[in-house]
């Protein structure tokens, strides 16, 4: 019986030292509970344009066609250029819908996504894409509303992130860098 105490105390102390040397130290140091990770900070500049530094979240759309064609675009500096634009039909049938994050409407409204438009200069770089969507009732999954509006995610810097977003019609600043 005393050897079954002893073997019982020997493995008490022994597992957690073995679970503490595959986990890493014990060291005071070292934070019991996760740490989370800051949100991005998210601001609205005097255009009214929502700015988000770590990149806006781009939607993942099923494209039916495609269509090229061009349109003037202005940079900072007010001088023109002219902008490539490749436009996608968006499947919308159930299986493919989109139901864009928002504007959410009253009555049991949403958005989903029609098409996306692929603005880019200068041999294809890419600096915005502008999403259209339409309201649709939430009961009749086949009711799309004829209201159309469109949500722009422009990349400023040139990184790759898509940091603004703004709603609204019209072509949108091209950033110097696409120059």
């Amino acid at each position: 019986m005393k050897l079954k105490r002893c073997s019982l105390a020997f493995l008490s102390l022994i597992i957690p030292m073995l679970w503490i040397g595959c986990n890493g130290d014990a060291s005071p140091e070292r934070s019991a509970t996760p740490t989370v990770s800051p949100t991005p900070t998210i601001t609205t500049d005097d255009k009214g344009n929502s700015i988000n530094p770590e990149g806006w979240k781009l939607p993942v759309t099923m494209p039916e066609k495609k269509e090229r064609s061009t349109r003037i675009g202005k940079y900072q500096d007010e001088r023109t250029i002219r902008v490539d634009v490749v436009s996608y039909s968006v499947k919308t049938d159930k299986e493919h819908r989109i139901i864009f994050e928002g504007p959410y409407r009253p009555g049991g409204q949403a958005s989903v996504i029609t098409h996306v438009d692929e603005l880019s200069v200068g041999g294809g770089k890419v600096f915005c894409f502008i999403y259209w969507f339409s309201p649709f009732t939430n009961e009749g999954l086949g009711d799309e509303i004829g209201v159309t509006s469109a949500y722009k995610f422009c990349d400023m810097d040139g990184d790759g992130k898509y940091e603004l977003k703004r709603n609204g019609f019209g072509m949108p600043i091209v950033p110097n860098w696409a120059k």
